[in-house]
């Protein structure tokens, strides 16, 4: 409260343990995402590459028990946790699918969200969704994207509701689709500057990059997409990003705890300070955060602005 900052934030032990799973993009467990239906524990989503998905486990399974213990009255935090916090890394789930009851025993893992994924529309244009940049293999996913969208002709990066992640992941994301040039600058609590520039190790041959962003697009998010805007003419779509400048360093203490603290702030290529402002789209489309896919004007209008570049030949 004292530093006035609302990013700036001291975390108990289990707050500062979520943290991590959300930084690192990663958790140890068996892939499974439940849901509760008629009071019953279905599987709605087995994560790829999972212990789950190895052990044939599928979505619309019921799950009956974990290890030895009954699911039915328990509430989808519990049994989580009960996974969580099991003392040996073997889990034995009891589920039922159709008529019969089988029992599976997994190991738990190491396993990475998938927080990006790229799809070919149409006629040369491609999509990428972005959920954040979080995660040390980000860069690395990211780079095999763009290397799938040579011979596309449009690129549409769908970065709404991305709530941003790793400095230095939104950096080299960016350096990826750029020739040399200053990316931004970095000035500190205590008023050191310096600037970050983007070297020769372009992979992305040049075509035409839509972005779209909402009030929820922030941090490294905005970063990402402001260095595209000012580099490589990309078009934004969509709504004032969220407007946050601030860099925050994690301090872990030795009992668990950890502090997160502001120390740095960042300007676009030109100087540009977004805080509590956002990023400015090109063309403005108000739109709910849920909208449904079908009534998705931002991205039919990203589509159409592509689908006109195309026929253009520009």
């Amino acid at each position: 409260a004292s530093l006035n900052d609302p990013y700036t934030k001291f975390l108990k032990s289990d707050s500062f343990s979520k943290q991590k799973v959300i930084i690192d993009s990663k958790i140890s467990g068996i892939g499974i995402i439940f849901d509760k239906s008629d009071d019953k524990t279905v599987i709605n989503h087995v994560l790829k590459d999972s212990p789950a998905q190895n052990a044939e486990i599928l979505p619309g399974d019921t799950v009956l028990s974990i290890n030895g213990k009954d699911t039915k009255d328990k509430a989808i935090k519990k049994i989580v946790e009960d996974i969580e916090a099991g003392k040996t890394e073997k889990v034995t789930l009891t589920i039922k699918r159709d008529d019969k009851i089988i029992k599976k025993e997994l190991t738990k893992k190491d396993i990475y969200f998938k927080t990006m994924d790229y799809n070919s529309y149409k006629d040369g244009i491609a999509i990428i969704r972005m959920s954040n940049m979080m995660g040390e293999k980000a860069p690395e996913d990211f780079k095999k994207i763009l290397e799938k969208t040579n011979n596309e002709k449009v690129i549409i990066m769908d970065l709404r509701n991305n709530n941003g992640g790793i400095l230095v992941n939104a950096a080299e994301m960016a350096n990826y689709m750029l020739n040399p040039c200053k990316m931004m600058s970095i000035e500190s609590r205590v008023n050191t500057k310096y600037k970050i520039y983007s070297d020769e190790e372009t992979i992305f041959k040049p075509k035409p990059v839509i972005i779209l962003i909402n009030r929820y697009t922030a941090s490294a998010a905005e970063i990402f997409a402001g260095i595209l805007r000012d580099n490589s003419n990309a078009i934004l779509i969509g709504e004032n990003s969220y407007g946050k400048n601030s860099i925050q360093q994690i301090i872990p203490f030795y009992n668990g705890t950890g502090l997160i603290l502001t120390t740095d702030k960042y300007l676009l290529s030109f100087g540009e300070d977004i805080n509590k402002i956002g990023l400015k789209p090109d063309i403005y489309i108000n739109q709910n955060k849920y909208e449904t896919p079908d009534k998705d004007k931002q991205l039919k209008k990203a589509l159409n602005l592509a689908e006109e570049i195309v026929k253009s030949g520009k």
